[in-house]
């Protein structure tokens, strides 16, 4: 019988491609005016939300992340460190094609051409947020117990995206650099139901779930200077683990 863990992982798989699906579908005049007629917001508001929208569906892309090294480790695949020799070997090409656009301004102009949909336009011109997310997945992987990096990794895939996308939906209420709190309840809320799946069978798991779940929500709040594709798992992962060692329990692999 499949665990809960692995149930999660494969409607996390489903979720991947439908956003797909939608983020094809949701495209032109017709789409905008019906999404603004069913929030109720305006036009700038609604553009904003569907490009984003889109963005996160290709980032959605990076659970194939903790759901592979999930599943290879589940069936001893891989090792912990031969998955982060991976990760750490993608991040690694990814950052030398980030120098060389950088470095590079025809370059730089072709990969926008075809990427610069999917960035945000102050990454046009700094690294790219897919390679921040790849060296953060390296990092919380070569860091951190095998089940906690997982979930630290999902709190970063889903909890930042249920932020930005309530946020910009719904937000209402500002409390700092223009973040909404409608946003960060979303955030919090979305990583308490992954940590608990994740942690169903641990012992106190309750705790561990609130700290890192908050941890996650606090670090999406304030860390603004550094990017946090690497913050949020790190942090995350870190106040995890220090709830873990305190409560005095084990977390292996389900």
């Amino acid at each position: 019988m499949a665990s809960p863990v692995q149930i999660m992982l494969w409607v996390l798989l489903v979720l991947v491609s439908v956003s797909i699906v939608l983020a094809y579908l949701l495209r032109g005049k017709a789409v905008k005016q019906s999404v603004q007629e069913l929030l109720g917001v305006g036009k700038k508001k609604v553009a904003k939300l569907l490009s984003e929208f889109r963005r996160k569906t290709f980032h959605l892309l990076g659970l194939l992340v903790p759901v592979i090294y999930y599943a290879s480790l589940k069936r001893k695949f891989l090792t912990q460190w031969q998955g982060v020799a991976i990760v750490g070997s993608i991040a690694s090409i990814m950052l030398l094609v980030d120098i060389l656009r950088l470095t590079v301004p025809a370059f730089n102009n072709l990969f926008i051409k075809s990427m610069g949909g999917l960035m945000r336009k102050k990454e046009q011109e700094r690294i790219n947020g897919s390679t921040y997310y790849m060296i953060g997945c390296a990092a919380t992987m070569a860091l951190f117990n095998p089940t906690i990096a997982i979930v630290s990794l999902l709190f970063l895939d889903l909890g930042d995206l249920m932020a930005a996308l309530v946020g910009l939906s719904f937000g209402r209420i500002k409390i700092y650099g223009g973040k909404s709190l409608e946003g960060c309840i979303a955030c919090f809320l979305t990583c308490c139901v992954v940590g608990l799946i994740g942690f169903s069978n641990v012992r106190l798991s309750e705790y561990i779930t609130v700290a890192g779940a908050l941890a996650a929500t606090l670090t999406e709040l304030f860390f603004d200077q550094i990017n946090d594709n690497l913050t949020i798992p790190l942090v995350s992962g870190l106040v995890m683990t220090v709830a873990k060692i305190r409560l005095g329990v084990s977390i292996p692999l389900y």
